[in-house]
């Protein structure tokens, strides 16, 4: 039996009959396998494209210079302090908090980018996986 019968019978595409039977063992791996390595590269890739909407998403909104809105800060309520006053601290306070927001934004990319590589890599390391496996 050649090469190409060989994969014709592990892919189904041929039924394991005649002189030369593939033992059900083999057959059975190899299709634990397929199936595995699947389920892996399905789970990877929404990982990948969950991660790259979410960049898209924060880039935009660094490029905007607007942070998303789970990255607001609330100020804090001014009391106590003459009238005069209020008005400035509070966009003193606005400000502060308005560039914490911007730094977590940018932060927040940053930890995305990071994922991509690392996702990238396991895909990789996947692959090489699949290909030595004994």
């Amino acid at each position: 039996m050649d090469y190409e019968e060989v994969a014709y019978r592990l892919l189904g595409q041929r039924d394991n009959v005649g002189p030369s039977l593939l033992p059900e063992a083999i057959i059975r791996f190899y299709m634990e396998v397929v199936e595995s390595a699947s389920s892996n590269f399905a789970d990877r890739q929404q990982k990948l494209d969950d991660n790259e909407h979410h960049i898209k998403v924060l880039y935009t909104a660094h490029v905007n210079g607007k942070p998303p809105d789970f990255l607001m800060l609330r100020a804090p309520e001014i009391r106590l302090f003459p009238a005069d006053s209020t008005a400035a601290f509070q966009r003193r306070n606005r400000d502060i908090l308005d560039r914490a927001a911007q730094k977590m934004l940018e932060c927040t990319l940053n930890e995305r980018y990071l994922l991509r590589a690392k996702l990238c890599h396991q895909t990789e390391k996947l692959i090489e996986d699949v290909k030595l496996r004994p």
